[in-house]
């Protein structure tokens, strides 16, 4: 089965999101399960992109299991900056969405938040391509 997986973070990022959709990934791979993580490029610990990763809004990395696609958090510098967050929110949302989109066939669609956002992305990938979300 092919799925795609949206999700704020993914390893090597930081976040605790990002350890547990890894671990997902990896269970489901290790089930013979084909993966495409569309997800942000690595920013949780600094609040702005790791180095290495600057300088694209978009990088794609393949797997042995499937593919990875990373995009622009759009990260606030000041997180008590709520304009600023729902920007990010709404710039990494858009992008995820077509990054999502541009994925292929999948045969299903898994989709974890915080930004609640990204549950809306996967519910209109699954409808579009009669997939369960």
């Amino acid at each position: 089965m092919k799925l795609v997986v949206l999700a704020p973070h993914f390893a090597p990022d930081s976040a605790p999101t990002g350890a547990v959709v890894t671990r997902i990934v990896e269970q489901l791979a290790a089930r013979g399960h084909r993966l495409h993580v569309v997800t942000a490029l690595p920013w949780y610990r600094d609040h702005r992109v790791v180095e290495g990763f600057e300088g694209r809004l978009v990088r794609h990395e393949d797997t042995p299991w499937g593919r990875i696609t990373r995009v622009y958090p759009f990260p606030a510098e000041d997180k008590r900056d709520l304009g600023a967050r729902f920007a990010g929110f709404a710039g990494f949302t858009a992008l995820s969405a077509v990054a999502g989109a541009r994925a292929g066939s999948f045969d299903g669609v898994l989709a974890l938040s915080p930004p609640p956002t990204l549950g809306v992305v996967g519910w209109a990938l699954g409808r579009a391509r009669r997939a369960p979300f």
